[in-house]
């Protein structure tokens, strides 16, 4: 009786870690630029929720930056002759950063996609809230505030294409600045070819305060089987303290809706664009606290309850023996 009291015991405990609910990592894509100073775009490997490598579409040649490989930079520094004085997320910030930051040559053509993985793109369905952050700074040359259609990052079927991320590969959303404001205005956008005719056009939303030298751009996408909504907000790096959801429902925000429904469960690229702008941190996730860098550690999944009870019946009949 007494071995039957401790079998009991035991079956009621491992059937209690069975029923623990599985916590699964809402992160789905990172790049943090983690890398040596002077790696390349190009060579910088794949990064979580990546597909295969980056691919650099900067182009030009000359100097003071304006035909350089988009190149990663350590904090606190920039390239020799690039004609650029963002340094990356300050010293001073408690944002969420590893290693450094890449650094966009001063050019319109500054932009560069990576494929992602059939993972995450299975996350763009109908129903379902993405999360896009990332942190951009203007590429300034002393006296030259360059804030002009940058900077833009984006998910969708294909690559932002030309040099104002103006079209799209297909349809495309992201945030970013409008290639027809020269004030460098934040926007939530999105890509679509409402007129047939090849020719991929942007909408923009409503329009915020031109941008600071380094700014945060969080934007929400909530895919619908009717329509898509795209909502942005910008947000100090320097002064960050730790941002919480309601922290981005109340700040000024940039909304646009989708006037079709998206095909969003074809969307399998991440793109940036805009001339002259450096980038850090991207990150893709399902909820807000991973995408601004404040999720939790990740919970081993459990093993299944049929799996484990038919562990425990193996158990009785031996204990039966």
């Amino acid at each position: 009786m007494e071995k039957m009291k401790k079998l009991i015991l035991s079956l009621f405990s491992v059937a209690s870690l069975a029923v623990i609910p599985t916590s699964q990592a809402t992160l789905i894509f990172h790049e943090p630029f983690d890398a040596a100073g002077g790696t390349t775009l190009a060579n910088l490997g794949t990064p979580l929720g990546g597909s295969g490598s980056w691919s650099d579409n900067s182009s030009g040649t000359g100097n003071d930056g304006s035909g350089q490989e988009m190149t990663v930079r350590a904090n606190g520094t920039t390239g020799a002759n690039s004609g650029q004085t963002w340094a990356g997320i300050p010293s001073t910030s408690a944002y969420p950063n590893t290693g450094g930051f890449l650094e966009g040559e001063r050019r319109n053509d500054n932009s560069g996609s990576i494929s992602l993985s059939t993972s995450v793109a299975s996350e763009f369905v109908d129903g379902s809230t993405i999360w896009l952050s990332f942190v951009a700074g203007a590429t300034l040359v002393p006296g030259q505030p360059d804030n002009h259609h940058k900077p833009n990052v984006a998910i969708g079927q294909g690559a932002l294409l030309d040099d104002r991320a103006q079209v799209a590969a297909g349809e495309a959303v992201g945030g970013g600045v409008a290639h027809n404001t020269s004030g460098g205005n934040p926007r939530a956008r999105y890509w679509d070819d409402q007129n047939t005719d090849g020719v991929y056009e942007d909408f923009l939303g409503n329009s915020l305060s031109r941008i600071s030298p380094q700014q945060l751009f969080v934007t929400k996408f909530e895919f619908g089987a009717a329509n898509d909504t795209i909502t942005t907000a910008v947000f100090d790096i320097e002064s960050y303290l730790g941002l919480s959801e309601s922290d981005f429902d109340n700040a000024p925000q940039t909304t646009i809706t989708t006037v079709n429904n998206l095909d969003n469960a074809s969307f399998d690229t991440l793109s940036f664009h805009g001339s002259r702008s450096s980038y850090d941190e991207i990150r893709l996730a399902t909820t807000f606290d991973e995408a601004v860098g404040l999720g939790g550690a990740v919970i081993p999944e459990p093993s299944s309850v049929l799996l484990s009870f038919i562990g425990l019946g193996v158990l009785v009949m031996r204990c039966r023996r």
